[in-house]
């Protein structure tokens, strides 16, 4: 009887930690949605990692720009898949106001250092959109960028 008590309590705990993870994700993924829409640098800096390339190199509103003609984005039909620091999130994005559909893909990353796992929030590390899942919004926006003489 006592392992199946223990068993019950793992199981609620797992389903509260992972609940509570998706939460977390679907949260970052709205403020990101909110910030695009916004078209607020300081807001799109708080949902970008600190790896992302974006972040790096201080470029938020040359990604921000990517969506001038885009907005408002929506996204939808978030379908989360989490391994431990990291997470793929496919959804269904519309940008126009649902007049271009596109297949979106975020890549997350947890950040937070120790307990990281209980109280560590999800930044976006790479944004892809138009089913192409090979080159990130970041790389669109590094080639089609004119070098400098």
């Amino acid at each position: 009887m006592r392992k199946y008590l223990i068993a019950l309590v793992l199981i609620v705990v797992s389903g509260l930690f992972i609940g509570c993870t998706q939460g977390k994700i679907e949260d970052t993924i709205a403020a990101f949605e909110t910030a695009v829409n916004a078209d607020s640098t300081d807001d799109i800096q708080d949902v970008l990692s600190p790896d992302s390339n974006f972040y790096i190199t201080g470029e938020f509103a040359t990604f921000l720009d990517y969506f001038d003609g885009f907005r408002n984005v929506h996204y939808s039909n978030l379908d989360i898949s989490t391994s431990g620091e990291d997470a793929d999130v496919y959804s269904d994005g519309t940008y126009n106001n649902g007049s271009t559909p596109t297949d979106i893909l975020f890549v997350m990353k947890r950040e937070g250092g120790f307990l990281s796992a209980l109280f560590g929030e999800w930044d976006v590390l790479r944004y892809y959109d138009y089913g192409d899942f090979t080159n990130p919004v970041w790389q669109k926006l590094k080639d089609k960028a004119v070098p400098v003489e």
